[in-house]
């Protein structure tokens, strides 16, 4: 029986250790060490980013790249928005708040007013052309809002009168207007204001005999202005105006006195 020199025993092991069995484990080992990494890796951006987001795809394979995962994972990741909800459309303007100098008509308890001017007879006698004083009171009453032309503020109204015939110095008239509306137009919104009024009254008239066959007379006026508000207390005042006057039949002659009248004051408020 031969015998192997312990010199050569480390040789022999060497040989052992180097042969196919040992470098099949090797390779194996080192298979699994690259398999096992990729799956894993295919599993954390496949699968995990979808997980927590709270909303796994229902057919995810380990096909899908990392990149595609990822790509995919960052909206997933973000909280979900609700649909935006619907605004509600701004309330539109309020058509019955009242503009400033609607309010100064409105809330004032009175207003005292004083109008001047001269009053031409409509009917070929000039000498019954009249210088007229009107100091007046108006009360507001009611109000019209609304998204409209005619939106106003009206007034009851109380108009004394004193006149003076030009052409017959020591002749006059004395009266008062104690039923009258005005009608103030406010949907213009500014300083300017447009208005109408009508009145109904008697007066005591001074002139001749041949002119008028009573001294008791009465009188209606219609008339037109407008008025600019200088401040919120005082306003300029300027009105065309048409008046009547007669003794509706009582006395004869009663061939009556209608003027056209411009004129002009102040209001305040």
């Amino acid at each position: 029986m031969r015998t192997i020199p312990l010199f050569l025993v480390p040789a022999v092991l060497a040989a052992v250790l180097t042969a196919l069995p040992v470098a099949s484990y090797a390779d194996e080992t080192i298979t699994l060490f690259q398999r096992e990494p990729e799956e894993r890796v295919i599993t954390l951006y496949a699968y995990e980013p979808a997980m927590l987001a709270g909303n796994a795809p229902a057919s995810a394979t380990p096909d899908n790249s990392p990149a595609q995962a990822s790509d995919a994972a960052v909206p997933e990741s973000e909280p979900a928005k609700s649909a935006p909800s619907e605004q509600p459309a701004e309330p539109p303007e309020n058509a019955n708040e009242q503009t400033h100098y609607e309010k100064i008509l409105s809330n004032s308890k009175y207003s005292l007013g004083l109008l001047a001017g001269y009053g031409f007879e409509l009917f070929g006698r000039p000498d019954l052309g009249l210088v007229e004083v009107l100091p007046s009171v108006a009360f507001p009453i009611d109000s019209i809002k609304g998204k409209i032309f005619y939106r106003g503020v009206l007034e009851y109204k109380i108009e004394p009168v004193l006149g003076l015939f030009s052409e017959y110095n020591d002749h006059g008239e004395v009266g008062i207007f104690p039923l009258g509306l005005r009608y103030n137009f406010t949907a213009l919104d500014g300083r300017l204001m447009p208005y109408i009024e009508g009145q109904l009254g008697a007066v005591y008239l001074d002139v001749p005999k041949k002119i008028q066959g009573t001294r008791f007379n009465f009188m209606e006026s219609a008339g037109a202005g407008v008025r600019y508000f200088l401040s919120d207390k005082l306003a300029v005042n300027i009105q065309a105006r048409y008046k009547h006057m007669s003794n509706a039949g009582i006395r004869k002659p009663n061939g009556g006195i209608s003027s056209a009248f411009l004129l002009l004051g102040l209001d305040y408020y």
